[in-house]
């Protein structure tokens, strides 16, 4: 599986453009969220992601000005999912950058709905939703969350969402 990231209407200046680049201070905050994680092999993708995009630490950079919300829907007694010396150290990390709701036996479309846009346009600019199981491409570039919001910008656009490509698409074109 390949994911890129799709851009709903892109005019064309994502690939020609010069980097845009946006003041630290005048940008509103974000936020990332997970709408749905409960599988042991689904959090690795969820960790690498959010170490890709908000860094490992809180560091006083653009990053750091975004809040994440991480919904699990799988309850405490699934122990290896929780506490299993290798998971462990994956939610220490994540319970530091993120918020962790649990909401057990929700599923995504449930967390979804609770991301009501009238509760959360005051706060927040940008809103992207990191599924548990797509892995977003590492960045050879800089921030990729710095390049997804100046490829929004460029694009005068507020959707980006990942794009999988299976190998069975190639058949089908």
């Amino acid at each position: 599986w390949r994911v890129g990231w799709v851009l709903v209407g892109v005019i064309g200046c994502w690939l020609t453009s010069p980097r845009l680049s946006i003041n630290a201070e005048s940008m509103r905050r974000g936020i990332l969220v997970v709408p749905g994680l409960g599988r042991s092999d689904r959090l690795q993708v969820v960790y690498d992601n959010i170490v890709n995009l908000l860094g490992p630490t809180r560091a006083s950079t653009p990053a750091a000005q975004w809040d994440c919300v991480i919904y699990v829907y799988t309850s405490r007694t699934e122990s290896e999912f929780w506490t299993s010396p290798e998971n462990a150290k994956k939610w220490s990390y994540l319970s530091s950058r993120c918020d962790i709701v649990e909401n057990i036996g929700k599923k995504v479309t449930e967390n979804m709905y609770s991301l009501q846009p009238a509760l959360i346009r005051a706060a927040y600019q940008y809103v992207f939703i990191l599924l548990d199981d797509i892995r977003a491409p590492t960045s050879t570039s800089g921030s990729l969350l710095q390049q997804m919001i100046d490829a929004l910008t460029c694009n005068r656009l507020s959707v980006l969402s990942p794009m999988v490509t299976a190998p069975l698409s190639r058949c089908l074109h």
